[in-house]
């Protein structure tokens, strides 16, 4: 069966490593990094369980699938809340176990970006501090009459200013944060 599951697997794209019990299996994903393991329930020195909790206790985003012969609703709910990703019943079909290997590593590859996603950002979350942050946004622009106008986002929404309706700009207040004019001076109703 094992060496059916391999052919399977080898043929929709995937390397495959076998190992013939779980004192070979725990060895192996202690040493080497996967993206999925497929264990059956009852191996010739343990139990698939042993298989799954190692992987909970040591990569817990690592998805363990499951195989049985004597398949229960019991059994299965037994996997899933021990923390197995599926659950397949013997004898299985072929498409099956491709579709739920694909599922399983493209979770893998998903969580995998996202940890390296964190650690970037985590990298570059200094960069608030350097570069500050500020609600503060002017807007500039011309009014009906083609005049142009400047004012601080946040005086525009609070007066409640269309576009249009701010203080046209002169020279003077082309740089509304230089010369020391109020944001109320800037920003006012006609």
């Amino acid at each position: 069966m094992r060496r059916i599951l391999t052919l399977i697997l080898q043929e929709a794209g995937h390397t495959v490593s076998e190992a013939s019990g779980v004192t070979t299996a725990l060895s192996m994903l202690a040493t080497e990094p996967f993206d999925l393991v497929i264990s059956d329930k009852k191996m010739p020195d343990g139990d698939g369980f042993d298989v799954l909790k190692f992987c909970r206790e040591n990569e817990p985003t690592l998805p363990v699938v499951i195989l049985t012969a004597l398949a229960t609703v019991e059994l299965a709910v037994e996997a899933m809340q021990a923390g197995a990703f599926d659950f397949i019943s013997k004898p299985f079909v072929p498409e099956v176990v491709t579709a739920v290997a694909k599922r399983a590593t493209e979770r893998t590859q998903l969580l995998r970006e996202n940890e390296v996603l964190r650690e970037e950002a985590k990298r570059f979350a200094f960069a608030e501090e350097i570069l500050g942050v500020s609600s503060a946004i002017a807007l500039k622009g011309n009014d009906r009459k083609g005049r142009p106008y400047e004012c601080d986002r946040s005086d525009h929404r609070r007066n409640g200013h269309r576009k249009g309706t701010c203080r046209q700009g002169d020279p003077q207040r082309q740089h509304p944060f230089e010369n020391n004019l109020s944001r109320r001076q800037l920003c006012s109703r006609i």
